[in-house]
């Protein structure tokens, strides 16, 4: 593994992500896409409201936990613009014919389908993993509790190291700034893939492509480009791939690209 991992720098962490369960998060872990909407939450909820308690309060120290709404799931979803409205047509032309929006759609049909909202949540990736109450959307969970908690929309997003590493503030999405800022060539999803190096090194194979690491996603990974300095994918694909059994319940994507079948042997799996 040494030879694959090229003295990678001491400021790249791959021990990124704890899952540990939070049964009671603080106020300021209010995603600002949902605080609470008092009337919509007595209405959802008259057992609050029988109770005498405070909704916001109730919503918690026990609502969340219980997988309760703190507001209309669509507000929630539409006031974070997660969902790509072009991207989820584009790869769903079926929604044209429901007349739908692409939230509502996502929400009724999308999500229990496995559609992606964006190409950066993966909602089959998320509840195999942090098992979020069928009561919201996986998008609805990330966006309420699963960001702040540190959780993975996808194998390949990593929200912690992001805030840190680009200085994003508590109440900001993580999620919500790369897909803002992906196509500006200066942003990586992940520790392990660094933009610079891999912008710099494959100049001439990008073209006019925006989405960096889409394009290490759909075209780079199978040509064998490193995604960083320090990260051989030749060597580990030779080392750790070829002729081995792939680790246990990874996604097919994971036996087709060095980086994430590293992330998910051992990052995931190890549970760091």
């Amino acid at each position: 593994m040494s030879d694959v991992l090229r003295q990678a720098p001491r400021s790249v962490n791959f021990v990124t992500e704890g899952i540990s369960a939070v049964d009671v998060m603080p106020s300021e872990s209010l995603s600002r896409f949902a605080p609470v909407d008092i009337d919509f939450y007595l209405r959802r909820y008259p057992d609050v409201g029988d109770a005498g308690v405070d909704p916001t309060d109730h919503y918690l120290i026990a609502g969340r936990r219980e997988g309760r709404l703190p507001r209309d799931e669509a507000e929630i979803l539409r006031a974070s613009q997660l969902v790509d409205e072009n991207y989820y047509f584009i790869n769903g032309p079926d929604v044209h014919a429901s007349g739908l929006s692409a939230v509502d759609h996502y929400i009724n049909h999308g999500w229990a389908e496995y559609r992606r909202p964006n190409a950066y949540f993966d909602g089959r990736w998320y509840r195999d993993r942090y098992a979020p109450p069928d009561s919201m959307s996986p998008l609805c969970h990330y966006l309420v509790q699963g960001e702040a908690l540190g959780y993975r929309p996808s194998l390949y997003f990593d929200p912690d190291w992001y805030r840190t590493a680009y200085g994003i503030a508590a109440q900001e999405s993580p999620l919500r700034h790369y897909l803002e800022n992906r196509r500006d060539r200066r942003v990586s999803p992940l520790p392990l893939f660094d933009i610079s190096f891999y912008v710099t090194t494959y100049a001439a194979e990008l073209g006019r492509a925006r989405d960096i690491f889409a394009h290490y996603l759909t075209v780079g990974a199978a040509r064998e480009f490193d995604p960083s300095p320090w990260f051989s994918a030749t060597q580990y694909r030779q080392t750790q791939m070829v002729g081995k059994p792939p680790p246990p319940g990874a996604p097919d994507e994971v036996m087709r690209n060095p980086l994430l079948h590293f992330l998910y042997s051992f990052v995931i799996l190890a549970g760091r």
